[in-house]
């Protein structure tokens, strides 16, 4: 939904201390529009001890929106997690640093095709299948982990940057099962 002025930091979705699912659960879609008002307004904003989804649950959990706020969030599923904008690219930069992806996830996506937002990655992220990011400058200081079949990928959409790369990675990268599948780190 979206924010209205005089709501929470006007943002379009905002939650506080609740679970959202259980291990019944088919799908959950937050879709998120930010306000016009204000510096802090975020389309999605799970403000502290957010659960989402069950670590029992093949519910597919899709996060739109094109800002994000965490504190201490968990999005829990066996099935596919995707934290997407809902336009070509996030509107601000998109950090895990207080967000969780627990449960063995079939796969993981961060970013749409085209999404030039920076991204860093700092807590790790672990999938049994494929993991997919893309932004702008890419950032990966959590260790990265695909447990079963799917490519790994990184992908940069900066073509001309300041910056000496746009591909940062002081973290391991994990295959640990399934078929032949491919890591790849792609930079425009």
């Amino acid at each position: 939904g979206a924010g209205a002025n005089g709501s929470n930091f006007n943002d379009g979705v905002s939650l506080l201390g609740i679970t959202l699912g259980n291990s019944q659960t088919t799908n959950i879609t937050l879709e998120g529009l930010a306000g016009p008002f204000g510096a802090s307004t975020r389309a999605i904003n799970l403000q502290e001890n957010v659960l989402i989804g069950n670590q029992s649950s093949a519910a597919t959990i899709q996060l739109l929106g094109n800002s994000f706020a965490y504190n201490n969030s968990v999005v829990a599923t066996q099935g596919a997690i995707s934290i997407l904008s809902t336009s070509t690219s996030f509107s601000t930069a998109f950090s895990n640093t207080s967000l969780s992806l627990t449960g063995s996830p079939s796969s993981i996506t961060i970013g749409r095709l085209n999404n030039t937002a920076d991204i860093t990655i700092s807590n790790s992220l672990t999938a049994a299948g494929p993991i997919t990011i893309i932004g702008g400058v890419l950032t990966v200081g959590g260790v990265i982990t695909s447990s079963n079949t799917g490519d790994v990928l990184f992908k940069s959409n900066l073509t001309n940057t300041s910056t000496a790369s746009s591909l940062y990675s002081n973290a391991q990268i994990l295959k640990t099962g399934g078929q032949r599948s491919k890591v790849v780190m792609q930079s425009l």
